[in-house]
């Protein structure tokens, strides 16, 4: 059996449409909280399951984010996964912890993407 080969030369991707191409993908609102000091909290777009067993998610933070301090401080954090009724939430710079459904605690670990100027988090 043979591959098939792809022999398009490679294209820079513009951020701006590709952005704007996957605010059309469907997926679950996820937003992610720490306790801080200062308590933050975040819609996180790349919040996924990276395995059942054992059980562990991964997301990703910009290191210039308001949120970072906070969640790089924190031992664990809180991951909502918002219903539809909920989306207001993820809308709020900061969302008041009160109100956000409970929460899966996530211990995680964190591994940085070279040069990306992101943090890439692993919890169980």
């Amino acid at each position: 059996m043979t591959l098939p080969t792809d022999d398009l030369p490679l294209v820079d991707a513009d951020a701006d449409a590709i952005r704007n191409l996957l605010r059309h993908q469907a997926s679950t609102v996820t937003v992610v909280t720490a306790a801080g000091p200062p308590a933050a909290g975040f819609t996180a777009t790349s919040f996924t399951s990276v395995s059942l067993a054992p059980p562990v998610v991964s997301f990703c933070l910009n290191l210039g984010s308001s949120s970072s301090i906070a969640v790089s401080g924190a031992r664990h954090v809180g991951v909502h996964l918002l219903a539809h009724h909920q989306q207001e939430l993820a809308r709020r710079p900061l969302p008041r912890l009160r109100e956000l459904p409970g929460a899966a605690p996530v211990g995680r670990t964190a591994a940085r993407g070279p040069g990306s100027g992101r943090l890439v988090y692993l919890g169980r």
